[in-house]
């Protein structure tokens, strides 16, 4: 990997006690590796985008957020750019907050990382940092921490790109730009003019507050195998969804607590035929609604799917009425009664006898689909695959359940038969529930508020 440096004004900075601290040096950097196959470029859908901003989608949101910034997490690095680089991996990490100064701790840093917060926008910047002197590799060098940014056109990593990532208050996420991550740099002035070496570098993929951790299956039960025909994913690699070959199956679950909502977990690793492209080690899940099953709604939830070229770090699988559910911040039928008042033709997702289908169509000879997915920071933005000459691809997608399985019909069990299990207004389970509590009563994968007698 060929250094190119951005050198801003140089600020002298005096010597320290770092000098008492050791650092390695990264050596024998080398360029990432392009990941080939990618037939189709990403394009954002004018029906589906018309009226949303980000602005939009965190009012949206508002009433919902409740994570602190400050906290445990768990980053996700990609450790890419050398020799002995050890790919992608997570590690546990702290952030505290000091003004608008938010401090990153973690123990694969070689030393601890200031970024600039606003907390009315939740944007994080990511800007260089004089660190002082410090022995390194057996010599004494000036180190500065810098944002790093990898250009595939050039081929090279240029530090001293400032950037910025997202925090998401409402999920604890903090997102990252692609391809973007950490550098600290060995310099031989205090004015930090002349580089030496990598003390390391690597990208970031995101962090996740800790908060959000536990049994990921705690709240789901497995119906089986579902097969899939996916229109997310395989349509941008040139692979065609609708052969019956790239069909796959992937586990289905049932959440406990509502039996309307299902998902498909891990959908891009295991068989199916875009898993050699999926640069995420993460488990993902295409999370869906089918309580009106003539209009399911797909969830903005992380699918478990990264690709450089692709530009995605992060994907949601979606579709038309999510995106417009976001917008509005209103129940799918008002959303509904909005579009079709304005005289919007959204080709709605059906579920039917077991079957749940994101429709396609042709219009004046460009596909129309209403699957469509988010990226990054824009979980409901509802981006569409577009081809080589710019025109949308047919994003078709199916979910067909366990032949066992027809209906949620065929799902739910009796509600007066089965264990009950009571919690309380925070969620917490309650073992034997008071006289006069109120609870929340779940049976069956049904729950309701119930005052106990």
């Amino acid at each position: 990997m060929k250094k190119i440096y951005t050198l801003s004004l140089a600020v002298a900075v005096a010597l320290t006690a770092n000098a008492s601290q050791d650092l390695k040096l990264r050596t024998n950097a080398v360029s990432k590796t392009r990941v080939e196959g990618a037939s189709a470029t990403i394009a954002k859908n004018g029906l589906q985008l018309q009226a949303l901003t980000q602005a939009e989608l965190h009012r949206a949101q508002k009433a919902q957020a409740s994570h602190s910034i400050e906290g445990e997490y768990t980053i996700t690095i990609n450790d890419c750019y050398f020799e002995d680089s050890v790919g992608e991996f997570e590690e546990d990490c702290t952030i505290a907050r000091t003004g608008s100064t938010l401090i990153l701790s973690c123990p694969y840093f070689p030393v601890e990382v200031h970024l600039e917060y606003d907390e009315a926008s939740g944007k994080i910047t990511v800007k260089n940092e004089p660190l002082g002197l410090f022995n390194v590799g057996g010599g004494q060098y000036y180190i500065q921490f810098e944002p790093l940014v990898y250009d595939w056109n050039q081929g090279n990593a240029i530090p001293g790109t400032i950037y910025t990532a997202q925090f998401d208050a409402t999920t604890g996420i903090i997102t990252f730009p692609s391809d973007s991550g950490f550098a600290w740099i060995a310099y031989n002035d205090s004015y930090y003019e002349e580089p030496y070496s990598y003390v390391d570098a690597f990208d970031v993929i995101g962090l996740v507050s800790s908060a959000e951790k536990g049994d990921p299956n705690e709240d789901w039960t497995s119906l089986g195998n579902a097969t899939l025909t996916d229109g997310w994913v395989l349509p941008a690699f040139g692979i065609d969804q609708n052969d019956a070959s790239n069909k796959y199956k992937v586990e289905l679950q049932q959440y406990k607590f509502d039996s309307n909502i299902y998902r498909l977990v891990d959908p891009y690793h295991g068989d199916c035929p875009a898993a050699q492209y999926n640069e995420s080690s993460k488990t993902g899940y295409i999370q869906f609604d089918v309580t009106d099953p003539d209009h399911v709604l797909f969830l903005p939830v992380e699918a478990g799917f990264a690709n450089s070229e692709l530009e995605i770090t992060k994907l949601y699988c979606i579709n038309t009425i999510a995106v417009f559910t976001a917008i509005t911040g209103t129940s799918v039928s008002e959303t509904i009664g909005l579009l079709e008042a304005n005289g919007y033709n959204v080709p709605y997702t059906t579920f039917k006898d077991g079957v749940v289908t994101l429709t396609s169509y042709k219009d004046n000879d460009q596909w129309v689909s209403d699957a469509c997915f988010g990226i990054q920071g824009e979980q409901a933005a509802g981006y569409i695959w577009n081809d080589q000459n710019e025109k949308p691809i047919d994003m078709f997608a199916q979910i067909v359940f366990p032949t066992e399985i027809n209906s949620v019909g065929d799902i739910a069990v009796s509600e007066n038969n089965g264990p009950v299990r009571y919690y309380n207004l925070q969620g917490v389970e309650i073992s034997e529930p008071t006289s006069g509590a109120l609870v929340i009563r779940v049976q069956n994968g049904k729950a309701k508020k119930t005052l106990i007698k």
